[in-house]
């Protein structure tokens, strides 16, 4: 028999169970000249040889593949019942008359996936490997999300940033990163599930460990605001202060501007002249928001010649200086006076945030007792006065095992977590 070449691997991982057998496989390769089958063949594949190993024969049942195998995408028949008159449709089925056998590891061997590994022993197919433990989410699922792409954008460690937003490490942690954090902030809600959790942190989502590591750090909400300002005081300080020089300079430039003396004066002339008889008349000055109406007062005898028109005209010998002499306006033209304002008021607000801030982390703790007696943190300058029997309690550590607690629920400097 002749075979195509590509026989010759298949020939090749066919495990052989006597030398004759694959003596005679061998041969059956070399011999070009060997007479072809009386059976019709197909004219691009030729039949196996007969006397091939069959190890399905050998071990009697079907193997169970070991490896993940090239999937055959069929579509079989739905249920058990075969359709009537179909090649399938057999007492004792089709498989039941098939007197070739299929060598099923060779099968295996030759549509097995790449790098396809073996199982395990012990290990049957379809069973599941045991899974993780199940991650808790005790925060609401948008919450949760929200909170997860945000923590995804740190390399740091939980403890990492808890411990940057502590010293201020504005090198570990950039102003965007700061700013994202603003809303990660956990209610008091949150506060009281993290603090019934009784289970293994472990297990908890990544929003939930890390409100559980800054929830540590004292007064952590002003904290984070504080991180902030740090970091914008510069550059918000310096740019204040050039918008403030450019008003100052404007306001000089306004007030020692002779030119703009001479045209206001002879605008309130006019004014008076022009309102004669009426009680907008005999007026001893005027609002400078005036002077945005004064372009609308037009003569109705030349056209477009206006009431600053005719001023400019009775006094240019005095006033040609007068675009140099307000030439700083021209700075504050683009800066509202209103935006400037705001940033003074947040200049001041923030470094009052900080000089509060720092002067609760400066607050001495309760002064230490005997060796052995644990002391009750309390403090007087919470949020909530604490009694005056709660700033310095002793207790006595084999009489009572119970501790109690600053009523400021550890937002204090006092709170171990500041320490």
């Amino acid at each position: 028999m002749k075979f195509p070449k590509h026989f010759r691997r298949l020939i090749c991982l066919a495990p052989s169970s006597t030398e004759q057998v694959q003596e005679s496989a061998n041969a059956s390769l070399d011999d070009k000249e060997v007479a072809s089958s009386a059976q019709p063949t197909s004219p691009h594949v030729d039949a196996l040889p007969e006397d091939l190993p069959h190890l399905s024969e050998t071990h009697g049942e079907a193997l169970t593949p070991q490896v993940r195998l090239v999937r055959l995408n069929w579509t079989k028949f739905p249920g058990s019942r075969v359709p009537c008159g179909c090649v399938f449709d057999s007492e004792k089925g089709l498989l039941a008359q098939t007197t070739s056998k299929l060598d099923l590891e060779l099968c295996a061997e030759v549509f097995k996936q790449k790098d396809a590994k073996l199982k395990a022993k012990g290990d049957q197919p379809g069973r599941s490997k045991p899974h993780k433990a199940r991650e808790v989410r005790l925060l609401d699922h948008k919450r949760s999300h929200q909170g997860s792409i945000v923590l995804a954008r740190f390399s740091l460690s939980f403890q990492e940033i808890r411990r940057a937003l502590e010293d201020y490490d504005t090198t570990s942690i950039t102003l965007d990163q700061a700013f994202s954090l603003v809303p990660l902030v956990p209610t008091a809600h949150e506060r009281n599930l993290l603090t019934a959790y009784k289970g293994e942190v472990d297990n908890l989502g990544p929003v939930e460990r890390y409100f559980l590591e800054v929830l540590q750090l004292p007064q952590y909400e002003t904290h984070i605001h504080t991180f902030i300002f740090v970091q914008i005081y510069e550059t918000e300080l310096l740019r204040t202060q050039r918008f403030v020089e450019a008003l100052n300079q404007a306001s000089l430039a306004v007030v020692g501007s002779r030119s703009l003396r001479e045209v206001l004066g002879l605008l309130l002339e006019a004014g008076n002249f022009l309102n004669a008889g009426t009680s907008r008349g005999k007026a001893n000055g005027f609002a400078f928001s005036s002077l945005l109406d004064v372009p609308g007062c037009k003569s109705q005898q030349l056209g477009n010649v206006g009431l600053l028109d005719f001023l400019l005209f009775h006094c240019w010998e005095q006033v040609e200086h007068l675009p140099e002499e307000l030439a700083p306006l021209e700075a504050i033209r683009s800066v509202p006076v209103e935006l400037l304002a705001l940033q003074l008021n947040e200049l001041q607000g923030g470094m009052e945030l900080v000089r509060s801030h720092m002067e609760r982390m400066a607050e001495p703790c309760p002064p230490e007792f005997e060796p052995g007696f644990p002391i009750a943190h309390g403090h007087v300058c919470c949020e909530e006065e604490a009694p005056p029997t709660q700033v310095a309690i002793k207790l006595d550590v084999q009489a009572s095992s119970q501790v109690i607690r600053c009523p400021c629920e550890g937002r204090c400097a006092c709170s171990p977590g500041s320490r």
